[in-house]
């Protein structure tokens, strides 16, 4: 019986997957996207005009929560992409990077948050 590691059907076929996986992580391909409220001219609300350039406090919570995410996701994948040994479950996206890193890293980025 031939190593599996060294079939190239079974390296071709393992590396789409990475690739895929990836990708997938990376650029987000089939995320769903959450849709933005809009202003509408009818809306009776006294603080409508602040509202518009600051956002209700709700939004500002999603949106902060969904820039953070997307901050943990990019790091998530900066650390595999700048480290060799990564387990499959981290590549799969069931693992994360260490805390300290990650802290580390949000340091560096003036971010003012830690995990």
């Amino acid at each position: 019986m031939e190593n599996l590691l060294t079939n190239p059907w079974i390296i071709g076929i393992g590396t789409t997957i990475i690739a895929a996986l990836l990708l997938y992580y990376i650029f987000g391909i089939g995320k769903e996207k959450k849709p933005g409220k809009s202003f509408h001219p009818s809306n009776t609300n006294v603080n409508a005009g602040r509202d518009i350039i600051i956002g209700n406090r709700e939004d500002v919570k999603d949106d902060e929560q969904m820039r953070r995410k997307n901050i943990l996701n990019k790091l998530h994948h900066e650390y595999i992409l700048s480290n060799d040994g990564i387990s499959s479950a981290m590549l799969a996206g069931l693992e994360n990077p260490p805390k300290e890193w990650i802290n580390k890293r949000l340091k560096e980025l003036d971010e003012n948050w830690r995990i």
